[in-house]
């Protein structure tokens, strides 16, 4: 095995952008399935093999996998699921009264909200507490890192920021910022080194970098 485990975590294509419930909203729209085979078409065309491919267990994690062409065979883990987005924000709303977004202005001011309640605790009967969240997510990635010198991920952009701010020490604070811009089959390079990740590429779309592709790069 060599000195440092090359990781790629890659973000689930577009899934269904007007979902108001967590189980509507975990599945790949058209858009989502052909950013998916786009982004394994552009793997494969560099000669890209990992030795382990793993997955959250949510529908769109694994269609992303599938569209890929990288689900045979792919191992689930359940520390790479999303944080329950809908579920935070409806214990807001009934714990403070603060009603969920319409639009996409109004998800900009409420997401920061949603993650401060969580981070302070507020919502810890309704979900798993933050640092949990990211303590799986980076045991999830050493785990597997551990016994492959090729992992590829397929899981979400809160758990692919939780990583980032892990690998980079930044707080919690930092992941208002970052999350809602992580891009849809977006490519993020981590290495294992010395026993913690390090980040190398974020937020990298190689496969929609052209001028008839553009429109598919997606954040929401």
């Amino acid at each position: 095995m060599s000195a440092m485990t090359e990781i790629i975590v890659i973000r689930h294509g577009q899934a269904n952008s007007t979902a108001k419930t967590e189980e509507d909203y975990d599945r790949l729209c058209p858009q989502g399935h052909q950013q998916a085979q786009w982004l394994g078409e552009t793997l494969r065309a560099q000669g890209y093999a990992p030795d382990r491919v793993i997955a959250g267990t949510l529908r769109r994690h694994r269609e992303t996998a599938e569209g890929m062409g990288y689900a045979d065979p792919l191992v689930l883990d359940d520390r790479l699921n999303e944080m329950r987005y809908f579920d935070l924000g409806d214990g807001l709303l009934a714990i403070k009264g603060v009603p969920l977004p319409t639009s996409e202005k109004e998800f900009a001011q409420h997401f920061p909200q949603v993650l401060r309640a969580w981070k302070a605790g507020v919502l810890d009967h309704l979900h798993k507490p933050y640092a949990a969240f990211q303590g799986d997510a980076v045991s999830s990635l050493l785990d597997h890192g551990a016994q492959v010198d090729r992992l590829l991920v397929i899981s979400s952009g809160g758990i692919i920021d939780a990583l980032v701010c892990d690998a980079l020490g930044l707080d919690m604070q930092d992941m208002v910022g970052l999350l809602p811009h992580v891009l849809n089959t977006s490519l993020h390079r981590f290495v294992i080194k010395d026993g913690a990740l390090r980040l190398k590429t974020y937020n990298a779309t190689p496969h929609l970098d052209h001028a008839d592709r553009l429109h598919a790069k997606t954040e929401v």
